[in-house]
This record gives structure tokens, sequence and C-alpha cells, in this order.
């Protein structure tokens, strides 16, 4: 799944980026993978851009994935999750999650906005 992540040094950030149908699977696999290139490049802001994503996740994926972060990203990570403005009160739900676990992950719909977002001092 490393093919969805990219490093951003410039930006000081990892991005994930979805264009196709995903599934708890390989929403996992793409999370580890990019806990793995924030730790290697000691980063912590992580921008996931599903805007092309044409289904949010089923309910239950999105609170598995959003519940679980612990298990793969650093502490102190901040998250820009950015969404298709269609699937935002889908998105509310993993937003909600994330934060009730004590993750710093807001939901965007303007790529501007989230970054802008990310590069504010936590």
């Amino acid at each position: 799944m490393d093919q969805f992540v990219t490093v951003i040094p410039e930006l000081g950030l990892v991005r994930i980026t979805h264009d196709d149908e995903i599934d708890l699977s390989i929403m996992l696999t793409t999370r580890r993978a990019a806990g793995r290139r924030l730790r290697e490049h000691n980063f912590h802001r992580l921008l996931i851009d599903v805007r092309q994503v044409p289904r949010p996740p089923q309910t239950l994926d999105s609170f598995e994935i959003a519940s679980s972060h612990h298990l793969d990203l650093p502490a102190d990570v901040r998250v820009a999750l950015l969404v298709a403005p269609r699937h935002e009160p889908d998105a509310r739900f993993s937003e909600n999650v994330s934060q009730n676990r004590g993750f710093n992950l807001q939901l965007f719909t303007a790529e501007a906005d989230a970054l802008a977002w990310l590069a504010e001092s936590p």
C-alpha cells in the first residue's frame, strides 16, 4: 500500500491519497505505511485525501479505523482528513471517534484549509 503514501519533505508531512474504493484492510495497511514514514522522517503531520473515493467506508469500518490510530500513528500527530463535500456528514463520525480517542484529527473539504491547519503549531 506504499503506492498510496507520499512523503512531502518541504511541508514536513506524509500524505495518503485514495482515489478508488477502499475497505478496512486497505485503510489499515495504508495507515501502517504512513505511520512508518512519519517515524522515519520524524514528521508529525498527516494528510489523508479521500476526495476521489466514490463511497465512504461502512460505519463499522469507519469506527474501527478511527478508534485505532494509536496502533500505527505517533501520539502527537496532527491528521487532516480531506473529503468530498458530499461525504462530509459520514466523515464527521470518523472525526468524532478519533477526537474522542485523543487524536488531533480535523475534517476538511478544501485542501488549502487542510494544509493551513497542518502548518499551524500544535
